[in-house]
């Protein structure tokens, strides 16, 4: 992945809802405009962000009434958000180290955007094959490294992190942030 920034690949069509609203309403809103995931505001204030993941676990699961289950008890707080000079480099290893799919994207105090995960694989398909082994948890011991023109990326040995950068340690791949702690 180059140096490109978040801007040129983020969704500007920013769907929101008011955390005293109910998870029918959003589930509702989900479908009707095409997407996993709502900005929810209080008081005209980003609050949190909910998900069909949220709607699944906190209210499906739980055999809830979604008519009468509120937004802001089921909403995925503190909202995470990026920066617009933020390079999708940088998110793709936050959204891994943080197991977070969808981040707003921030520019003079205000949410000027999205960007999900889905967003950086449409660009950087070879990804696809790497989060897929990182949800598997690597329950065989692998560790899918793709070589590029700069180097080598792939999920570090040590912290299970994706790194753009990784170089081999004492025969194990890692990301610089593990190979800096190997060299205490």
């Amino acid at each position: 992945m180059g140096q490109i920034p978040v801007s040129e690949i983020m969704s500007t069509d920013l769907v929101t809802i008011a955390s005293t609203e109910t998870a029918e309403k959003a589930a509702k809103l989900m479908k009707a405009r095409k997407v996993g995931s709502i900005l929810v505001f209080d008081s005209e204030k980003p609050a949190g962000i909910i998900t069909e993941r949220d709607l699944v676990r906190c209210v499906m699961s739980e055999g809830k009434d979604p008519r009468s289950v509120k937004i802001r008890e089921i909403m995925s707080k503190p909202l995470i958000t990026v920066g617009i000079d933020a390079e999708i480099n940088e998110i793709a290893e936050m959204m891994s180290r943080k197991n977070v799919h969808k981040f707003p994207v921030m520019s003079g105090g205000k949410i000027v955007g999205i960007v999900t995960d889905h967003d950086i694989l449409k660009i950087e398909p070879d990804l696809v094959e790497l989060l897929q082994e990182k949800e598997r948890r690597m329950d065989e011991g692998s560790f899918p490294l793709i070589p590029t023109k700069r180097g080598v990326r792939g999920i570090c040995e040590l912290c299970e992190n994706y790194s753009g950068e990784m170089e081999e340690v004492n025969g194990c791949w890692v990301c610089p942030v593990c190979k800096e702690e190997m060299a205490q």
